[in-house]
């Protein structure tokens, strides 16, 4: 469930764990537009939520879309402390590194980190995130043969 900003009873927030996750995840890539004063969810900033629980007062950040940034460094591992982040889409920065280890106890549904300079072996924590039905990891310099592991992936529909 995606709930619109405008459709949100002004006393909607994001839980304060979530929030904490999210500043460190704005400072680690410059973010400056996520204003977390207000419900930032569904506002056009790159962050929707389901703003379903306790009367519609308590929301989730359930996707995250931030393609074509031009971020620098490697990947946040604070992603993996979004526990109902589902969508999370990445692509065409300048992400260089790997994975983190920490992103394999996500529960993400879809992940994008297309066009970015990751490099290495095939992230093994990859494998891992097992509720994957959409994973796109093209245009990357990452090296040697897709693991076996990759089979255990049971929903992935794209690849």
């Amino acid at each position: 469930v995606k709930a619109v900003a405008d459709a949100l009873p002004p006393t909607s927030r994001l839980f304060p764990a979530e929030v904490r996750t999210l500043r460190r995840i704005a400072a680690n890539l410059g973010i400056s537009h996520w204003n977390f004063s207000t419900n930032h969810c569904g506002s056009g900033g790159g962050l929707e939520c389901d703003c379903s629980f306790n009367n519609s007062t308590l929301c989730h950040a359930t996707e995250i879309f931030l393609k074509g940034q031009n971020f620098t460094g490697r990947l946040p591992p604070d992603f993996a402390d979004l526990p109902n982040l589902l969508q999370l889409d990445l692509s065409r920065s300048l992400f260089h590194g790997t994975v983190p280890d920490r992103w394999a106890r996500m529960k993400l549904q879809g992940l994008s980190l297309m066009g970015n300079r990751l490099s290495g072996p095939f992230p093994m924590a990859l494998t891992r995130i097992t509720t994957l039905t959409s994973l796109s990891i093209e245009a990357n310099e990452f090296r040697g043969q897709i693991p076996a592991e990759i089979g255990h992936l049971k929903q992935l529909e794209k690849l």
